[in-house]
């Protein structure tokens, strides 16, 4: 497929008291349709060789992730590589008849696992809320006022975007409502 990238190199530096200069390179796959089938990082060590006879070949190890869509192009999975404990995790995005993602769960080692569900939208595609994401409420021009997480307070967001006087002043060139107010 033409116009699209299939690999980024990019060197990492000196790492380490080795100054284990590595090398990063990102291979990409893309499905028919031009979606990214899979993603693989390959690292390269340029002072460590490995392999018979010793010093032919640059030590590498590489990981992929690989995604799937459905029909209408909207990401459905992202599968990660095993790790070091031997699992590895699948991760699945719930969408509306819309599209829009209303939930997400992983699955590791046959155990399923929901992090969001739920998700509703209002006739903005703004989210509402649902379970393990914030509630949210707007005015009447789609400006956020609040953003509920429900894990107590310190970690509640409230924007009061309607100032109780609209008295405006100009200031360095920015405008500012003098009654305006965050309080995290």
């Amino acid at each position: 497929m033409s116009g699209q990238l299939v690999q980024a190199t990019f060197y990492g530096g000196s790492f380490g008291n080795n100054n284990d200069d590595l090398g990063f390179t990102y291979n990409y796959a893309y499905q028919p349709s031009g979606a990214v089938a899979s993603k693989t990082l390959v690292v390269e060590s340029t002072n460590h060789y490995c392999c018979s006879p010793p010093g032919d070949k640059p030590l590498t190890a590489s990981v992929a992730v690989d995604y799937t869509y459905d029909n209408q192009g909207a990401l459905r999975t992202v599968q990660y590589p095993a790790m070091a404990l031997g699992w590895n995790p699948l991760f699945t995005y719930t969408l509306d008849e819309l599209e829009r993602p209303t939930g997400l769960s992983y699955n590791v080692s046959n155990n399923n696992y929901t992090l969001v569900s739920n998700v509703t939208y209002n006739a903005a595609n703004l989210i509402i809320g649902g379970s393990g994401v914030p509630s949210h409420t707007y005015n009447n021009m789609w400006q956020m006022l609040t953003a509920v997480s429900g894990l107590g307070d310190e970690h509640d967001v409230q924007l009061l975007a309607e100032p109780k006087q609209r008295a405006d002043h100009v200031e360095h060139g920015w405008r500012h409502r003098r009654d305006d107010q965050l309080s995290i």
